[in-house]
């Protein structure tokens, strides 16, 4: 899979890739995943199979590209950040993230996390697999379960929108 990884990035000439569910480990180094022209950022499960988020950067695309490293409080989250300077001088924040299905404690960290990132930044672009099968993204508001009424409450409350309503 990861040639065909490689294939798609390289032929689609992305600037900026963001991947979910890596299942990369410290066996792996960045250099085997793209080994040409980005800055790769990434988050791997240490103990456990599966899991682990990436963000790839084009270095000749951006003014700047630095990795923002999470609060000492937000280690536990599946996240891993990048902030980019556009040509005309806007700065981005791009994540990527991860949440395990699992994981009780996950919606107080990422709503910890969105407080963080809205008060540092102004434009923040999440890439993620969250695991809401019962959130329907054509209309968020509409969710059923409690974790999911959490979670879109929580996006509400830090005005985020949803822009890919489909898998």
């Amino acid at each position: 899979n990861l040639h065909r990884f490689q294939d798609l990035v390289y032929s689609e000439d992305a600037d900026i890739v963001c991947v979910n569910e890596t299942w990369f480990n410290h066996t792996i180094d960045n250099h085997e995943v793209l080994h040409n022209g980005y800055i790769i950022y990434r988050k791997d499960r240490s103990e456990q199979r599966a899991g682990g988020v990436l963000i790839a950067l084009k270095t000749e695309v951006f003014k700047s590209v630095r990795e923002v490293s999470l609060l000492e409080n937000l280690q536990d989250l599946e996240i891993v950040s990048a902030t980019v300077t556009t040509a005309t001088d806007q700065k981005i924040l791009f994540c990527s993230c991860y949440r395990p299905e699992s994981d009780a404690k996950w919606a107080t960290l990422f709503n910890n996390f969105l407080d963080f990132a809205c008060d540092k930044f102004e434009n923040i672009v999440i890439c993620g697999d969250f695991n809401f099968a019962k959130i329907p993204w054509d209309a968020p508001d509409c969710a059923s379960g409690t974790k999911e009424l959490l979670f879109v409450d929580s996006l509400n409350d830090h005005f985020l929108t949803q822009l890919n309503r489909k898998p």
